[in-house]
């Protein structure tokens, strides 16, 4: 009797698990019949259009869903997936933007096969897949190249033209002593500037392939850092960078700071950090670089007064090319790659990072934390 009833229960149970497994994928899943109408939808659906109940829940016209072309064009209903797979074609990659009621944009991968019963199409089965990071994360990588692209000819462009010049001159023997070292040091900056950005591209790519070498001996942050603090107030004169150095139960003896590290890739960081605490803290203020330590390693953190950062960038502060809203928009400099390296000098070295802003216009905090040297 039980592999009987096993038996007659079989489809039923058969039908839940497809249905489990239906609910629970990542993309949305929209099932049409024959006319178009939405009979069936699955989680991602639903969470993806349940703002829209036009065209996206069962009853409804499909083709009521507001879709719309890359360019920002309204899609017309017959040559959308689900249209063109209830005419029998089977439709994979189209993309398109779906402009959700709250105002914020999707990018779908949309396909669509038909469903066919007795040879006829008897319905379709739509797919959306939200690709909006993947076109934000391209959308950057267009920007940066075409930023490089600039910034790497200007140097160049410098450095050549400076150099015909000194060529016709030297040709002449008129040149002056004072004027030739001011022209061959306009030509040193821009090469070293060129080489920074080579550099930069260079440590990407290591990062990128998990190939970033680095030499490793005791370092002592605190007196590194507070060095370098005193280094760039010199020649910061619209910010007050203030150094601090703490443990858990008060002052800290800067024995205690020592990490195994790379010197340099060290100076990397802090550059990075505070460069973008000084460029991201346009009308100055002051810029707090405080290290803590404790058993379970030495933390390093950055605080600035500036433009800060709203809360739904800053999971995504230390991804490659990303920008913010805001820095694009005050039009500040940036390639998006600094905190990239960052992380990836810090988590080459052990540690992790992080950051911390209670929103725009409030400041923003940047830390790394890198494991103790052993005794």
């Amino acid at each position: 009797m039980t592999g009987i009833h096993a038996a007659a229960r079989g489809p039923e149970h058969e039908r839940e698990r497809l249905r489990a497994v239906i609910e629970a994928l990542p993309d949305a899943l929209v099932i049409l019949d024959g006319a178009g109408t939405v009979t069936d939808t699955n989680a991602a659906a639903r969470l993806l259009f349940a703002p829209d109940t036009a065209g996206a829940i069962p009853g409804a016209a499909h083709a009521d869903l507001r879709l719309r072309s890359l360019g920002d064009e309204r899609f017309p209903p017959s040559a959308r997936p689900a249209a063109r797979a209830l005419r029998g074609e089977r439709v994979t990659g189209v993309e398109m933007v779906y402009p959700r009621p709250d105002g914020t944009r999707v990018v779908l991968l949309a396909a669509a096969v038909p469903l066919l019963e007795d040879g006829q199409v008897a319905g379709v089965l739509a797919v959306y897949q939200d690709i909006t990071s993947l076109k934000e994360r391209e959308q950057a990588q267009h920007e940066f190249l075409a930023t490089a692209s600039h910034d790497l000819r200007n140097p160049l462009t410098t450095a050549r033209g400076l150099v015909q010049l000194l060529r016709r001159r030297l040709e002449r023997d008129t040149t002056e002593p004072q004027k030739l070292r001011e022209s061959l040091g306009t030509v040193e900056r821009q090469l070293d500037r060129f080489g920074e950005m080579l550099a930069t591209l260079l440590d990407v790519s290591r990062i990128q392939m998990g190939r970033l070498e680095i030499e490793r001996e005791p370092v002592n942050l605190a007196a590194l850092i507070a060095e370098l603090v005193e280094q760039r107030q010199a020649v910061t004169p619209t910010h007050q960078l203030r150094f601090s150095l703490a443990g858990p139960h008060g002052d800290l003896p800067p024995d205690q700071t020592v990490v195994l590290a790379e010197r340099t890739r060290i100076l990397q960081v802090m550059d990075n950090l505070l460069g973008n605490a000084i460029k991201y803290s346009p009308n100055g203020g002051s810029i707090n670089v405080r290290v803590t330590a404790d058993a379970s390693g030495v933390t390093v953190a950055v605080q600035d007064e500036g433009i800060g950062v709203p809360a739904a960038a800053l999971p995504h502060l230390f991804d490659r090319f990303y920008r913010t809203e805001g820095a694009r928009g005050r039009q500040l400099e940036g390639t998006g790659l600094g905190l990239y390296i960052t992380r990836g000098i810090v988590e080459a070295l052990g540690g992790r990072t992080g950051v911390f802003s209670t929103g725009e216009g409030r400041g923003t905090r940047v830390w790394f934390t890198l494991p103790p040297a052993p005794p």
